[in-house]
């Protein structure tokens, strides 16, 4: 059984009772992991003050590998932004794969009829890029371990 934290629907979207996420602006959502984009700009990335990559990730791309792991996987020439968000993203990914960075997740549902687009952020969970080949790129997401204090032993005094 999978964490319901990390588990998505067939829809991609869980359901709105264990939905972790809320509904955000973009600008907004970069914010919450202190990333500056320009208001009203489609940017797939951002670089937050803390050093991590912000990324834009399409709920619909997500999958489970493995308990524990929520992974991401799509390749930026399938992206329709322009061009330049393109460069910047691939920049991004780079440095992330190269350096080890950590990547802090926007997820992006698109809109659906008359259903609006939501955008949520998911900090409880720090992503890794495991492949980037320059175009296609996985990023697999975890909670960070908790390191819990070693037990001691103490005598009672009787």
């Amino acid at each position: 059984m999978h964490d319901a934290g990390l588990r998505l629907t067939a829809d991609r979207r869980p359901p709105a009772k264990e939905r972790p996420v809320e509904p955000l602006r973009l600008a907004d959502a970069y914010a919450r992991y202190r990333a500056t984009i320009p208001r009203g700009q489609p940017v797939l990335s951002a670089l937050a003050t803390d050093g991590s990559v912000v990324l834009s990730c399409n709920a619909s791309k997500f999958d489970h590998p493995h308990k524990d792991v929520l992974r991401y996987e799509d390749a930026i020439s399938t992206d329709a932004s322009a061009e330049r968000h393109k460069v910047l993203l691939g920049t991004h990914l780079k440095l992330a794969h190269e350096g080890a960075l950590p990547i802090r997740l926007v997820i992006v549902t698109p809109a659906r009829g008359p259903l609006p687009r939501i955008i949520g952020v998911r900090p409880d969970l720090t992503g890794k890029v495991t492949t980037f080949d320059g175009d296609k790129f996985i990023v697999d997401f975890s909670r960070p371990a908790v390191e819990t204090p070693p037990k001691v032993k103490t005598r009672r005094k009787r």
